[in-house]
């Protein structure tokens, strides 16, 4: 009887040494005199769920969206903005992005240049914008400008959905950047859907 006893004790001693080190990521094989009881592998599949789950979560809370917004306080054209970053007004040039010119004195106005600033300014004027530089393009281009990603606080890239409208052109400045295959998809399906100013009437 009391030999009977102790196996039960060396066994739920082992398969709780086991669970804690399985938890722990850890897991060595245990040695078991005789079967694990269903009773126990019940138990052992709940307790995974959960850590599972757990895991799943402390995923999620290691990836948060952009928590840092600066306050467009001017749109220049359709390409360029000026922000309120760290206290200082920033001039701010979007990163893979090209529009007609529709301020620049040393050139005329180029067709659908108006209504690429004028779509710029319904997007960021006056709102919370979160800026992602590369490091692959610098922080600033040779006329000091912060290179940069803009994202509303819904999370939209900005640089794209003016692509994607057909208010602006794919560009690419010497090197490759993070987006560029993203960017260049959204011109060419801007295109083949006519879409802004791609349309056949567009710059007649």
């Amino acid at each position: 009887m009391n030999k009977h006893v102790s196996r039960i004790g060396f066994l739920v001693l082992g398969i709780t040494v086991w669970l804690l080190l399985w938890l722990a990521g850890e897991a060595t094989p245990i040695l078991f005199f005789g079967d694990v009881p269903a009773e126990v592998q019940d138990q052992e599949a709940s307790i995974k769920d959960i850590a599972d789950d757990e895991k799943d979560t402390e995923v999620v809370d290691q990836e948060p969206a952009h928590s840092a917004f600066y306050r467009v306080i001017k749109v220049i054209d359709g390409d360029t903005i000026d922000v309120e970053y760290r206290g200082v007004t920033t001039r701010v040039r979007l990163i893979g992005v090209d529009t007609p010119e529709s301020v620049d004195p040393r050139t005329r106005v180029e067709c659908f240049g108006k209504e690429s600033a004028v779509r710029a300014s319904e997007l960021m004027l006056n709102k919370e914008i979160a800026l992602e530089q590369d490091p692959s393009q610098g922080e600033r281009d040779r006329y000091g400008r912060l290179l940069a990603y803009i994202f509303l606080q819904d999370g939209t890239n900005v640089n794209k959905l003016l692509i994607e409208e057909g208010y602006a052109h794919e560009y690419t400045y010497n090197k490759s950047y993070k987006y560029q295959q993203e960017f260049k998809a959204a011109e060419e399906k801007a295109r083949l859907e006519k879409r802004g100013l791609w349309a056949e009437k567009a710059c007649k």
